[in-house]
């Protein structure tokens, strides 16, 4: 007989996100990785209860896009726009070896998992994929991950690799790690940019797409410079290209899609392509304000992400459902976007944009156990039920966070990482930065922006 692990949740105010948007005060009964029960009151035994009175149980925080292999760059290239921010943390990246590489992934998932976030989509690198794999699995998030490919000329000398080995990579790297049963990861395949991909790759990602029924994951659309350099070389936008060569048939994941046309548009729409919305990086590189609004209203799936540490300088999505919330109205009013409209994109919508709606992004009998538990606070007091979605989306953040369960297994208690000791990991983040940035000035790969 299997052995089975149950966790209770009692008396918390439960926001489901349900097909009926139901929230009540109540119970949950975690049976392994499953929810097994939400009711006003459950008897059960179980092996660990919690109690949740005064606190606000959501389901937990999904994050479409970002870069695991860049956290630690945090605070080394700020103010600059987004091609110059680019010429010091890419040559960076590239100095990174299997440790620092493990680090940086872990910095990350520990401060996403503290403040609430329990599933991740993960730009991926076109080294080290495996390092980032094995911190997911060992920090016990949910992650959609890859390895990417940088093969064309314009991809930097320092990180260009052969095509076939690329592809091979990427192929090995989806066998070893896509659904196995000992961690939550599923595979994707992370285009990192356009131009820094042949055509012979694209089209070998798009048969290894179809092949392994996996999606494709992006950068669109970000800024206006990249977009010209994009069309002087393909005469299209990234958008419009990768719709001519077949790439949007296969569940297409586009990140910032801020300049965009009515024809582009209408191909997001057409076919069912997501867009994942980073306001806080696309405000400070002043990359522009993408139209989430006109996408919402036009039934194109829009979710969030913090993206990069090392533009954002924090990844906790509380700042940005709020961002994501508050930039439109200068723009088209103060009822062009809802706080139940940018609650949905940071759970449900984020859950269809990584294809796992079935699995995660509600509070629902049979789904997931991904559970975030909320502290009530001076910060968000005095707390009003019948508007818990504006209090989640404007007055809540991650240092609200108490308890965060993925997968059945609770990661954080009362704040604080369970399996981990933070001060050691300050001490490792720390440790890997500086050999990271001493490799780069041997090589001559170092600007100091700071």
């Amino acid at each position: 007989m299997a052995i089975k692990n149950t966790i209770l949740i009692k008396n918390g105010y439960i926001v489901t996100m349900n097909g009926k948007s139901e929230n009540f005060l109540g119970d949950i009964l975690v049976e392994n990785d499953r929810i097994k029960k939400i009711e006003a009151r459950i008897v059960d035994r179980a092996d660990q209860i919690i109690d949740a009175s005064d606190k606000v149980i959501i389901p937990g925080l999904i994050q479409t896009h970002v870069h695991l292999c860049q956290t630690l760059f945090r605070n080394i290239a700020n103010d600059l726009a987004l091609m110059e921010w680019l010429d010091i943390i890419m040559p960076l990246e590239s100095c990174h070896d299997e440790e620092t590489a493990y680090i940086s992934a872990k910095l990350g998932i520990a401060e996403m998992l503290k403040s609430g976030t329990t599933t991740i989509n993960d730009m991926g690198a076109a080294n080290f994929a495996t390092e980032t794999a094995y911190a997911v699995k060992d920090l016990g998030i949910r992650a959609q991950l890859g390895r990417t490919i940088m093969d064309s000329d314009w991809a930097p000398e320092y990180l260009r690799h052969d095509t076939e080995k690329g592809l091979v990579e990427t192929e090995d790297f989806i066998n070893k790690w896509h659904g196995q049963a000992d961690h939550n990861i599923t595979c994707g395949l992370p285009i990192r940019w356009i131009l820094t991909t042949t055509d012979q790759s694209l089209k070998g990602l798009k048969d290894i797409a179809a092949k392994y029924h996996v999606p494709i994951h992006t950068h669109a659309n970000e800024n206006l410079s990249e977009n010209e350099v994009i069309f002087q070389e393909k005469g299209m936008s990234t958008i419009e290209y990768f719709c001519k060569l077949g790439l949007t048939d296969h569940k297409l994941q586009m990140a910032h899609c801020i300049w965009v046309s009515e024809k582009e548009k209408q191909i997001l729409k057409e076919n069912n392509i997501s867009v994942l919305h980073c306001p806080s990086c696309n405000n400070k590189a002043a990359s522009g304000i993408a139209p989430v609004p006109e996408y919402l209203s036009g039934g194109i799936n829009v979710s969030l992400g913090a993206d990069t540490a090392a533009c954002n300088d924090n990844l906790d999505l509380f700042v940005e459902m709020r961002l994501a919330a508050l930039m439109q109205k200068p723009r088209l009013g103060p009822t062009s976007i809802s706080a139940d409209d940018v609650f949905k994109m940071a759970t449900s919508e984020g859950a269809k944009a990584l294809l796992l709606d079935k699995q995660i992004g509600s509070i629902e009998v049979g789904k997931k156990a991904d559970i975030v538990i909320l502290n009530r606070s001076i910060r968000n007091s005095p707390f009003n039920i019948d508007n818990v979605i504006p209090a989640l989306v404007y007055s809540f953040n991650g240092r609200d966070v108490n308890t965060t369960v993925v997968n059945g297994r609770i990661l954080v208690k009362d704040g604080r990482l369970v399996d981990f000791d933070e001060h050691q990991l300050m001490k490792e983040a720390e440790y890997a930065i500086k050999k990271v940035i001493a490799k780069a000035k041997k090589l001559n790969r170092y600007q100091d922006k700071r």
